[in-house]
């Protein structure tokens, strides 16, 4: 195939027209209201809960926590299988950035890249959890310790969940 036209030209290749992703923009970048004049400053990020009439303590929200958040062991195994895909280098971190503390996501990242940097991220691990021993040491919060294998070896994994806004937070993760 030429590139050049009859004239002598150089033809222009043809554009493919594709559909814009459709993607949630990041917490950080969405826009924030502009203060009204009438507005004092702070106003906007306070947070006030007024209670019901007639109720004098506030709801316990541990209880409340306990009721909303899902079941810890298929969740805990599911986090534990892709905690580890992302320490092994496969999936990007991102993908357990909001269901981490902050020292446990530095953990997988590190082990991110150390398995980039390996070379290791180009094969799929095939990771199985083959066991989950779970225990509550206080209401809303869940320690549970694993067995996974990974085709190579079999190695132990021990996590702490702890309920917050409805949802489990790792926020303790040792691999052996």
């Amino acid at each position: 195939m030429s590139v050049w036209s009859v004239a002598g030209a150089p033809s222009r290749p043809t554009l493919r027209r594709l559909p814009i992703p459709a993607a949630e923009p990041r917490p950080a970048l969405r826009l924030v209201r502009e203060p009204e004049p009438g507005d004092l400053p702070g106003q906007e990020s306070l947070s006030l809960v007024v209670p019901p009439p007639g109720r004098v303590a506030p709801p316990d929200p541990a209880a409340n926590a306990r009721d909303q958040l899902p079941d810890p062991r298929s969740w805990a195994a599911q986090f534990v299988q892709v905690a580890l895909e992302v320490a092994a280098g496969f999936r990007p971190q991102g993908q357990v950035v909001r269901w981490t503390s902050p020292e446990v996501f530095e953990t997988l990242c590190r082990r991110h890249r150390l398995a980039a940097a390996r070379g290791e991220a180009r094969r799929r691990p095939v990771i199985r959890v083959r066991a989950m021993q779970l225990g509550t040491p206080r209401p809303g919060v869940v320690e549970a310790a694993a067995v996974v294998d990974d085709g190579r070896r079999a190695r132990a994994v021990a996590l702490r969940l702890e309920g917050t806004e409805g949802r489990w937070r790792v926020t303790a993760w040792e691999t052996g």
